[in-house]
């Protein structure tokens, strides 16, 4: 997941908050029941996986002395991957056989180790981050859809690249041909459009991609593997096939219907892997859908020859799966 969005890996060293009582309610005990929660600050870091460290590190305020031996049994208690908090409980000694310690306004720190995305990412990395949130809290069904508005993002994304790319293409040998045009007069000015402005394969495309009324994976998706990939006609339309069947999970949920089991199963081979007892598993169906955009990328990025990606925003694709 963190590859798939091109996330960061960073430590942060965090001051936890807590409070402590005496042991059993016992003041004369030389153990203290301590509890409390520790906070990560991104300032403006949108945060996708933290795990805080099974190790605290507890100093006193008297000569900044590491206290750490004296805490036995400090466990993570529950992790809040979407709010970058968790909750801890242990007990604490003011006596380790040696020396008496008095912890007065001592510090408990922990060092979390995360995975974050900028602000600015683009919208589908931003997609991705928040279905994993839901799936993380076993929202499974919410996490599916937001991971397939995810998928309907990087498509729109990549048909804008393309779209930039081959403008420039067509108007680029647009300016090559009226140059040569000039010095011949072989076709009158209206045959030279028609046969070379307006009937030219670039123009063709281009009028495809700005389409904005087509199918999102029968057209677009279709179009963005025949332009990217090496692909048959017959493999494009596997990857189309496997495709339209999340993509009609989705839109059924969407527009609020009941599934139909059985008609899915009639339509699509593909769902058998999905349901149990009659019924969607949506944490299987979020993780089918994760690999397939994850193939989708592999297979449009690793097609070098096919495409000239450093022509193209689409690069930064590529490199988000390296």
């Amino acid at each position: 997941m963190a590859n798939l969005i091109d996330a960061n890996y960073e430590r942060q060293l965090v001051r936890c908050d807590f409070e402590n009582e005496y042991f059993e309610g016992d003041h004369r005990s030389d153990k203290l029941f301590i509890y409390g929660k520790g906070q990560l600050n991104l300032s403006s870091d949108l945060l996708l996986h933290h795990s805080p460290s099974d190790y605290f590190i507890y100093k006193t305020d008297e000569y900044d002395f590491d206290a750490s031996n004296y805490s036995e049994h400090l466990n993570i208690t529950n992790v809040d991957h979407y709010g970058g908090s968790f909750s801890f409980s242990g007990i604490l000694k003011t006596y380790n056989g040696a020396d008496y310690i008095e912890f007065g306004e001592a510090e408990l720190c922990n060092e979390i180790h995360y995975y974050s995305i900028e602000y600015d990412s683009d919208v589908w990395c931003k997609y991705v981050l928040e279905s994993y949130r839901f799936y993380t809290v076993s929202s499974f069904q919410t996490a599916y859809l937001m991971l397939f508005i995810s998928l309907d993002s990087l498509i729109e994304l990549i048909v804008a690249e393309l779209l930039d790319f081959y403008q420039h293409e067509f108007q680029e040998q647009a300016i090559f041909d009226m140059k040569n045009y000039i010095y011949q007069d072989k076709y009158p000015v209206t045959e030279f459009i028609n046969k070379f402005l307006i009937e030219d394969p670039l123009n063709k495309i281009l009028i495809q991609l700005d389409n904005k009324k087509r199918k999102l994976i029968e057209q677009k998706l279709d179009q963005i593997l025949e332009l990217c990939t090496d692909f048959s006609k017959k493999q494009r339309g596997k990857v189309i096939k496997t495709l339209t069947f999340f993509e009609k999970v989705r839109n059924t949920l969407a527009h609020g219907n009941t599934i139909n089991i059985k008609e899915l199963k009639e339509e699509f081979a593909i769902a058998q892997k999905y349901i149990v007892y009659d019924e969607i598993k949506f944490d299987k169906l979020f993780i089918g859908l994760l690999i397939e955009i994850m193939k989708l990328l592999k297979n449009i990025c690793c097609n070098i020859d096919v495409f000239e990606y450093k022509k193209t925003g689409i690069s930064k694709i590529w490199r988000l799966i390296q």
